[in-house]
This record gives structure tokens, sequence and C-alpha cells, in this order.
């Protein structure tokens, strides 16, 4: 484990009167302590019969008002330009480099997909997903 300039790493803690010394249960027990101790303080809070809206100021309205315009094939295309093409495929599983080539063929149909969602407020479930993928590192592998 690299340690910064002018640290020591901890060496040894006490838990309930045993002493541990090796790296991997010392961190284990740091993280099984830190995780609990947002549970630890909802355990000691009071209870309270009034809902917590009642300690909310009322909303100021005319800060939360947005405002969207329609988009156009076009700006989707000028958007396009500044994307990142890689290899790395979505939900869909399909390949952004194959279909990089063929915007200008579907800008017209997204634009009308994105205006038809932005005015009626609706956004089809595909496109609130995301898959996410750990990237694992060599300091990562060093660490376990």
């Amino acid at each position: 484990m690299k340690v910064p300039d002018g640290l020591s790493p901890i060496k040894l803690i006490s838990v309930i009167g045993t002493e541990i010394n090796e790296l991997g249960l010392i961190a284990e027990k740091f993280n099984n302590y830190s995780t609990g101790i947002a549970q630890d303080l909802v355990d000691k809070k009071p209870t309270s019969s009034k809902p917590f809206t009642t300690y909310l100021c009322p909303p100021n309205l005319a800060s939360f008002a947005v405002s969207v315009y329609p988009t156009t094939p076009g700006e989707l295309l000028a958007l396009f330009r500044y994307l990142k093409c890689t290899h790395s495929s979505g939900p869909d599983y399909i390949n952004p480099s194959i279909v990089n080539p063929l915007l200008h063929l579907t800008a017209i149909s997204l634009a009308a997909v994105i205006n038809c969602s932005l005015s009626s407020g609706i956004v089809p479930a595909p496109l609130k997903t995301t898959k996410v993928l750990p990237i694992i590192t060599s300091r990562a592998t060093k660490m376990n």
C-alpha cells in the first residue's frame, strides 16, 4: 500500500479489546465503522409526531421555472460532432462507431422523439437506463 510522504500507515488498532495488525482487517473495521455511522444516528434520532415538511420553508415557485425549447435535427448534428466516438456500447448494445456515420439519417426522427418527450413530459424508459462497467485499475488490484 502506497502511503503519502510524511505519513505512516496504521499498523495496529484495538477493537473492543482485540488488537488487529493485518492491514486488510484494519481497513475492513474502518469501513464497517464508517458505514455504520449513519444508521447509528438514525437509530438514536428521537421520533417526532410532526411530518418532515413542518420544518421546511415554503418553496419559492418562481425559482422552479424551467423553459424548454424544441430541438432541431441541425442542433443534434452539431452536438454529435462534439461527442467522442467510442466502441463502448450502451444498454442497447449498439456500437457507437457504427452508428456515428449514420447519424444524419436518424437526426429528424431523434429530434421528433426528443421534442415529443419534452412537450409531454414523458421520457421512454429505455432512455432512462445506463450501463455502468467498473474499470479495474492496477492500484485497485494492489489494494486487495
